[in-house]
């Protein structure tokens, strides 16, 4: 298979190189990835090196040297090369492609897997092409064989220095070493306990090459420290997690690269994700041997030369490149400068003491220092400290101002306060002050105080003790104002107070603190007796509430009709909201307007009789389809009932008053009752007949597997315990599917059948279906065509749903077809949507029943073996898709079954042709 797809890659690079040729050449700078573009680290290499030479700052230099400058990519995939066979397959690839277009400038290789296959490339295509080798080693693989040789000790003793190998090539290498010695010292210091590490790995050349180096390196640094290693594909990405969960917390984790190879029919988000989810199952930290996006949280980080650093170096080659530098004159060089970068929250997680945490270290992630967490509270503090000091000032010197405006006041005063206290003393309000700096002492109090409070001025000034504890109301103040003085400094609310002739008094009483010119504070208290007023609110707030509960229980709404004036006028408390109009009155026009057109007229005219006096009163029933606001999604039904509430001076209506009831539940409920007697009908029906085929459908199978299990026990004939075994297997396969359609049907009807949505080529999986078909129908007349497609049609679909409707269709067909052909294929129409179909020559039905075909349980052969449920799992599937589904049939000239998709769930490349 994998020979299949680089065969089918190569014919689509030839087939591209011969008929897209750009318009117009222009010069550029060739990115080419080892692996591919979706790790973290190689996409950030890229993004950085193509938004350097593509933005707009460069554009002096390109103008200098006479460029069109762009910047392309290529995606090598060598981790997925098994053999020299493939390498061989996408080194024809990559010549195809770039043989007939212009030289790059300069070539930048993502890794050196990537340079050692595009070796041979250097021979003629890239020939004397500028060339940088980033994220190299000190050593390298002389070429693609010993790379893709997966024995460590061979590969071992067969690097060399990277500078040898590449000398005779007009090429330079950043180096980006793997610094072990400094990651596991950094490892000791976070975990002192810690005695074995764990590496994590693949079987990829890189990894191959790192793991030599980890051993090496502890070996010769830590032998006290055990190596075990957890490599993939040995172990699956499930048995990783299992490991790790395990694993105590002195075990160091190194994490370095999980390559998975790509397999068919398996869920693979555990290998999509393993770099998310890896810390989860680890009891200790993750550490890592190159920059793995940090700030995900993932890894702790260690030692090692980050992505920006090595993309710095990397644009820094290419600008001296382009400026006419030779690289084959350059020295190897480190990628970068290495440090020591640590996750914050990764290790505090994992309850790493932070004096523990090295002080050299760079951290993501980390909390904030004090000055970040508190700066603008000290700016605001500054600022506010700032306008104190000049608020000080200015007051200062409006200070001297009052003073000198105090005396003119204070004579003012004077002369106020005896008019003051003579309009005070003949008030309609109780007014009393008290002296809060000399025990409280009462300095005023008028004379609707001592009609309030029953005490005379003399009393409460002379012996003020005496007289606040002579009845019930004055101890009550008296406490309230202590009360005042501890808390906020006023009060304000209607009290209540019971006489001493049980009589209830309600007075409204204001008291506040207030500051005198000369410094001393008062107690100002107002009293107003509210006591008739409260009574009428009182009185008032019950009738309400009573007319209120009963409308809200009733769901009843108020309404007068004044016929003169024809007017509408709704009470403001109404249960029903929606025939609520604005400003609570309406034309009786607006309101028959709302009603059901089929009802309007006959309320219209009992309305007029009712007004003319031609009826004693109104009882009617009618819906509204609408309210003063929009339509109703649901009318609402009401029950009207009315009468007279004043006649004018002939003796006719003049007022009618009346009443709106919401009886929607009330219909409602009768809607549902008879339609739930009805679905109870139905569910019984069909309850009767599920039970009577799935009893006939799953006897027949198990009759005969048990008959023939039997007769095969008994029989030494080959030939016959052959057949037995085929009849066996076929029923067998007939009760499976059996099993499946009752699930899909359940699945269905719980509306929780499952869909995984994704790209899929329906020219493959129609080609896989005409090959296996084929196959299964090999000794019969009938011949099997997959007839007509696109090249490639890219489906985003569930492809197990797709094909469950396709394989439907070919097993119909097969059933009812005994000699000619069954065509299949799909084409897309002039709307846009594409067409799917599989056409036989076998019996057709009578085209009076085509339409009853993808109904449940129908068999128009009964003696054929089936449930009668698949076509119509395969309706449900089709409408779930947003797809149609259909059938053509005339009796005896055959079939053709059809469904349709949306065009805007695929992707046509390619020109229709004819197989």
């Amino acid at each position: 298979m994998r020979k299949v797809l680089y065969i089918l890659l190569l014919w689509v690079g030839m087939v591209g190189g011969l008929h897209a040729q750009d318009k117009k050449d222009t010069d550029y700078i060739l990115v080419l990835n080892s692996i591919n573009f979706n790790e973290v680290k190689t996409r950030l290499l890229f993004e950085a090196v193509r938004d350097e030479f593509t933005s707009s700052h460069v554009k002096v230099m390109k103008e200098d040297l006479g460029l069109s400058l762009s910047v392309h990519e290529e995606a090598l995939a060598v981790a997925s090369l098994q053999s020299l066979e493939e390498a061989n397959a996408k080194l024809r690839y990559l010549r195809t492609k770039y043989e007939q277009k212009r030289k790059p400038l300069a070539l930048l290789f993502i890794g050196d897997p990537g340079w050692l296959l595009c070796k041979p490339l250097f021979e003629d295509v890239w020939q004397d092409v500028p060339t940088i080798i980033s994220m190299a080693r000190d050593r390298m693989a002389p070429d693609i064989s010993v790379m893709l040789d997966k024995d460590e000790t061979r590969l071992k003793s067969r690097l060399r220095p990277t500078g040898e190998v590449i000398s005779s090539y007009n090429a330079v290498a950043l180096t980006q070493p793997v610094f072990i010695k400094e990651t596991v010292t950094l490892m000791k210091s976070l975990m002192p306990d810690m005695d074995r590490i764990t590496f994590i790995s693949d079987q990829r050349y890189i990894s191959l090459f790192t793991r030599i180096e980890l051993k090496d390196t502890l070996d010769f640094y830590f032998p006290e420290i055990k190596l075990q290693e957890l490599t993939s594909p040995q172990l699956n990405t499930q048995d990783l997690l299992d490991t790790l969960s395990i694993e105590d917390s002195r075990t160091g984790l190194i994490y370095f690269s999980w390559f998975v190879p790509m397999r068919n029919s398996i869920d693979t988000y555990l290998d999509d994700n393993i770099q998310t989810i890896i810390s989860a199952f680890s009891k200790s930290p993750v550490f890592t041997l190159a920059d793995l996006n940090l700030e995900s949280g993932s890894f702790a980080g260690g030692h090692y030369i980050n992505v920006k650093s090595l993309a710095k170096n990397c644009i820094d080659m290419l600008y001296r490149i382009l400026k006419g530098e030779c690289p084959h004159e350059m020295p190897v060089m480190t990628g970068g400068t290495p440090s020591t970068i640590l996750n914050y929250a990764h290790l505090s997680h994992y309850n790493i003491p932070v004096k523990l945490f090295p002080s050299e270290a760079v951290y993501v992630q980390a909390p904030p220092s004090f000055w970040e967490k508190y700066k603008w509270t000290i700016v605001t503090l500054m600022v506010i400290l700032s306008l104190v000091i000049v608020i000080i000032v200015m007051r200062g010197r409006a200070y001297a101002l009052k003073q000198r405006s105090r005396e003119r006041k204070l004579q003012i005063l004077k002369d106020n306060k005896t008019f003051l206290e003579n309009l005070f003393s003949n008030l309609s309000v109780a007014v009393a002050v008290r002296d809060i700096q000399d025990e409280l002492k009462f300095l005023y109090w008028n004379k609707e105080a001592e009609n309030i409070f029953g005490l005379t001025r003399e009393e409460v000034m002379e012996n003020m003790d005496v007289a606040l504890a002579s009845n019930e109301m004055t101890r009550r103040m008296n406490l309230n104002d202590q009360e005042i003085l501890r808390g906020k400094g006023q009060f304000i609310g209607l009290c209540r107070f019971e006489k001493q002739d049980r009589s209830t008094l309600y007075l409204y009483v204001n008291k506040r603190t207030v500051l005198h010119p000369n410094g001393k504070k008062w107690l100002l208290i107002t009293a107003w007796d509210m006591t008739e007023q409260q009574q009428n609110i009182e009185e008032l707030n019950e009738l309400n509430k009573r007319l209120q509960t009963v409308m809200e229980v009733a769901q009843m709404s108020l309404w007068t009709y004044d016929i003169k004036e024809d007017t509408i006028f709704y009470d403001s408390i109404n249960s029903i909201p929606e025939i609520l109009p604005a400003g609570n009155q309406c034309k009786s026009k607006d309101f028959f307007d709302l009603i059901s057109p089929e009802m309007r007229e006959n309320i219209r005219e009992s309305v007029s009789k009712f007004a003319h006096g031609d009826m004693p009163s109104l009882h009617k029933e009618f819906s509204l389809y609408k309210s003063f606001y929009r339509t109703l999604e649901t009318p609402i039904w009401l029950c009207a009932h009315s009468t007279v509430l004043r006649y004018d001076a002939e003796g006719k209506p003049a007022v009618l008053v009346g009443a709106n009831k919401d009886i929607s539940v009330q219909k409602e409920l009768e809607d549902t009752l008879l339609q739930a007697k009805k679905s109870a009908e139905e569910a019984n029906r069909l309850k009767d007949v599920f039970l009577a085929n799935m009893s006939h459908e799953i006897r027949t199978p198990l009759n005969s597997i048990v008959g023939f299990s039997s007769l095969l026990a008994t029989t030494e004939d080959s030939s016959e315990q052959a057949e037995y075994s085929e009849i066996i297997q076929s029923n067998t396969e007939l009760l499976l599917q059996l099993i499946n359609d009752i699930l899909d049907l359940s699945k269905i009807e719980a509306d929780t059948m499952e869909f995984t949505y994704k790209d899929v080529d329906v020219h493959a999986l129609f080609s896989e279906l005409e090959k296996t078909t084929r196959w299964r129908m090999k000794q019969s007349e009938v011949e099997i065509v997959f007839a007509e497609s696109t090249p490639q049609l890219m489906l985003n679909i569930d492809p197990n749903r797709f094909m469950q409707v396709m394989n439907n269709f070919m097993t119909n067909a097969i059933k009812f077809t005994h000699r000619g052909s069954i065509l299949f294929g799909y084409r897309q129409q002039d709307n846009g949507n594409w067409y799917f179909y599989l056409t036989d020559t076998g019996e057709g039905m009578p085209s009076e029943k085509v339409q009853s075909i993808f109904d449940r349980f129908v068999k128009l052969d009964s003696f054929k073996q089936g449930t009668g449920l698949g076509l119509s799992i395969c309706k449900s599937i089709i409408e779930r898709f947003g797809g149609k589904i259909g059938a053509d049939s005339q009796l005896g000239a055959g079939s053709t079954f059809w469904f349709t998709l949306p065009g805007n769930k695929i992707t046509e490349i390619g020109r229709t042709s004819k197989l």
